[in-house]
């Protein structure tokens, strides 16, 4: 299962750019972000009524912050996209265990 996990987090560092995680009330956490157009993917250019922008971030790197998991109203801050606030947040799950999530943000 490791060597899953592993692959998993290596394919997600090939995209993978350095962006900051800030809660309220909190510090500002350094993590390593991929961004994803996966639920664009899924919609027909027409059906496209969202201007979010998608993440994912994996467990691993959550797990290098003080924080547990992502919250909606958590805010990244990266210097190209500016400052996007969470709006969703969906599990990643592989073979029953947690490995990441997948974020929107607007």
């Amino acid at each position: 299962m490791s060597q899953v996990i592993d692959g998993f987090n290596f394919i997600l560092n090939i995209n993978a750019r350095t962006m900051n995680m800030f809660r309220a009330g909190g510090t500002e956490q350094p993590l390593r972000v991929a961004t994803s157009n996966y639920q664009r993917n899924q919609q027909l250019p027409q059906d496209l009524v969202s201007s979010d922008r998608e993440f994912v971030i994996s467990k691993k790197e959550i797990d290098k912050t003080t924080y547990i998991k992502p919250k909606r109203g958590d805010k990244l801050i990266d210097v190209a996209f500016g400052t996007v606030t969470i709006t969703q947040i969906i599990e990643m799950v592989i073979m029953g265990e947690l490995v990441g999530y997948r974020i929107r943000a607007n």
